[in-house]
């Protein structure tokens, strides 16, 4: 070969290397979709509020997409449409991002399951879990979703029966026929008792199998300490608070942040670990400064002094919240004179309209505040970032009694605290 074909050769394969490893040290993210009315998507980093949280809103032009960054470190993200802003949710996709090519085919929500992602190491061991997941428990989740499905079918069946029953022994004109409807109607309750037995063991079935997932999750995370792991690891803490072992999650804080010195994920999971730890049972409450809706800034300390307290985080947008405090109504007309009071903390964003138009509805008698925009960090400074709200009870003396009560609950606290 001629020395000037050689060193044509030998620069071509350097300006490859060079290519490659250019495309090595940033994120390439390419994309495609398949439906005409996805105008864009958005990538929401880990305990990120898209209502309130500047987020990476990415625009979709005839079909695709790309977009280009050099990270510091690989993350996380759920990938959603643009309308998730707009209806108020929607389905997510979990992406890893790093610093190489990784290239996107998007489906609209209703197909979001064949969703395409293809590059990226993390990915790939996320593909893998999943599928590990999937054939670990596919068969005894598909089991019980069908049986479910029967049951609740059969139920609706045996409503639309009784109802048509209690409507033919109303019009029955003799004994005989009243009798013989009677008897039909007592077959059915038979059967609706069987039914809700039935409805009962399956419960209990999903419970099991909902904590054998966990237990797979957990086992992953120990076993392989990635940044899938953590993916996993820091959505526990922000979405299922209520099953986390707080000795178990500050050890497995402290290996993944081991094993990703420096990743600004440790400063996310240090802290939601430390306000589960901090706001727990048997520990005193945290203070802060909330407005009203005057604006005047009160002290959630100055409110509850010497009194056994119902704090309630809740909001307009969250429909369990609301049914929640509704249902603390007979509690605290029955106590209010009695040293128990309740404040409510609205978080809201944007404005306060919609919370003035309910409060005018509702007509709640307790002192309501407000945490705009989640300016006062309360949701975070509770452990309850990432959701609706929370509720927690706080004796006179300022420690927490209990963390998201029942009405009975807090009935029986108080009656004992007379006694």
């Amino acid at each position: 070969m001629k020395a000037s074909n050689i060193l044509t050769l030998l620069v071509l394969i350097i300006a490859l290397a060079s290519c490659s490893d250019q495309n090595n040290t940033k994120l390439i993210l390419n994309g495609t979709t398949t439906a005409p009315d996805i105008k864009s998507i958005i990538l929401l980093k880990p305990g990120q509020d898209i209502r309130h949280d500047s987020v990476l809103e990415i625009p979709v032009t005839d079909g695709k997409f790309h977009y280009e960054a050099t990270l510091e470190y690989p993350e996380a993200v759920d990938l959603v449409l643009g309308s998730f802003r707009d209806n108020g949710g929607g389905r997510f996709l979990p992406l890893f991002l790093e610093n190489t090519t990784i290239d996107l085919k998007i489906y609209p929500e209703e197909a979001f399951d064949s969703n395409e992602v293809s590059g990226g190491k993390y990915n790939a061991l996320y593909r893998d879990y999943q599928n590990d997941l999937e054939k670990t428990f596919a068969a005894r989740t598909k089991a019980l979703t069908d049986s479910l499905g029967a049951l609740y079918a059969r139920e609706s069946v045996n409503r639309s029966d009784l109802e048509t029953l209690q409507n033919d022994l109303e019009a029955a004109e003799s004994d005989g026929e009243r009798s013989f409807v009677s008897k039909q109607i007592k077959s059915v309750k038979k059967s609706q008792v069987v039914i809700a037995e039935q409805l009962s063991a399956l419960a209990e079935e999903r419970d099991r199998i909902y904590a054998q997932k966990q237990e797979f999750q957990r086992s992953y995370i120990e076993e392989n300490p990635n940044l899938v792991a953590y993916y996993l690891f820091l959505n526990t803490l922000i979405y299922d608070r209520d099953n986390v072992d707080l000795q178990k999650a500050r050890q497995t804080y402290e290996k993944l942040s081991k094993v990703h010195p420096d990743h600004p994920y440790n400063t996310l999971a240090g802290e939601l670990i430390t306000a589960m730890e901090d706001i727990n049972v048997g520990e005193p409450f945290s203070d802060f400064i909330a407005p009203d809706l005057e604006g005047q800034l009160t002290a959630l300390s100055g409110l509850i002094e010497n009194k056994i307290a119902l704090l309630d985080l809740w909001a307009t947008w969250c429909a369990p919240c609301i049914r929640k405090s509704r249902e603390m109504l007979p509690i605290y007309h029955e106590f209010k004179d009695k040293g128990f009071t309740v404040v409510g903390v609205a978080g809201e964003f944007k404005d306060t309209q919609r919370l003035e138009r309910f409060l005018e509805k509702e007509q709640w008698p307790w002192v309501n505040l407000v945490e705009l925009d989640r300016a006062n960090d309360i949701w975070k400074q509770y452990g309850v970032d990432g959701g609706g709200g929370g509720m927690f009870l706080i004796d006179s003396d300022g420690v927490i009694l209990a963390k998201d009560p029942t009405p009975e609950e807090v009935r029986a606290i108080l009656n004992a605290s007379k006694s």
